[in-house]
């Protein structure tokens, strides 16, 4: 082969991996989104009775503002928008229920530097486990973000979510006083009430 020959033949594969790389589609997902209500964090004593009460309006670091639902083929990705995250004494707890009554719990918390993730199965005595997870905050961006595998979760055809975001006073292990929005109620955080829930999210 000439030489003028291969840079032509080399041009004309570049020209068509670029026209693939433009016309193959984007994972689908299907994606649902709540706007919650801004000054509905309340102030949650534990111990005995479990109080609940209305905090300062102006509680800006616990205000959820948006829910992100986004169910494709391989993830269900949940993503929580606060009015102005800190960077230290936060934590977010997401329940997720699947056809079959089947129910997982996936809690994050940040203390310092130190960020735990967990994700329990609710109603199981026996669970493997599930290593394709992860929760983290992004603080810049005011975010939390909750990834799980479908695989993880037994490939459902459809989820519901519920979303509380908070902070907590002293020590994780410890504390006893939260801040909390339920991210899908305009009504805030109860201990008395059951907690907002997303509709069916089918995978995209």
């Amino acid at each position: 082969m000439r030489p003028h020959r291969l840079v032509l033949s080399l041009s004309t594969l570049l020209a068509s991996l670029a026209l693939v790389s433009t016309t193959t589609p984007a994972a689908q997902a299907e994606v649902w989104s709540h706007r919650d209500a801004s000054g509905d964090v309340v102030r949650v004593v534990q111990g005995a009775g479990n109080s609940s009460e209305p905090a300062a309006p102006e509680d800006r670091n616990a205000d959820v503002r948006r829910v992100d639902i986004a169910h494709t083929s391989r993830t269900v990705r949940v993503a929580v928008r606060v009015r102005d995250m800190t960077r230290d004494g936060q934590f977010g707890r997401l329940h997720l229920r699947m056809p079959g009554g089947v129910e997982v719990m996936a809690e994050v918390a940040r203390e310092g530097r130190d960020t735990t993730f967990l994700l329990i199965p609710l109603g199981e005595d026996e669970w493997a486990g599930c290593a394709d997870a992860s929760g983290r905050f992004r603080p810049k961006r005011n975010l939390m973000v909750v990834r799980i595998a479908r695989s993880c979760l037994g490939d459902p055809r459809w989820v519901r979510a519920s979303v509380a975001y908070g902070t907590f006073e002293g020590s994780w292990a410890r504390s006893r006083v939260f801040h909390v929005d339920d991210g899908l109620r305009d009504r805030g955080y109860s201990v008395a009430r059951l907690p907002g829930w997303s509709p069916r999210v089918a995978v995209g």
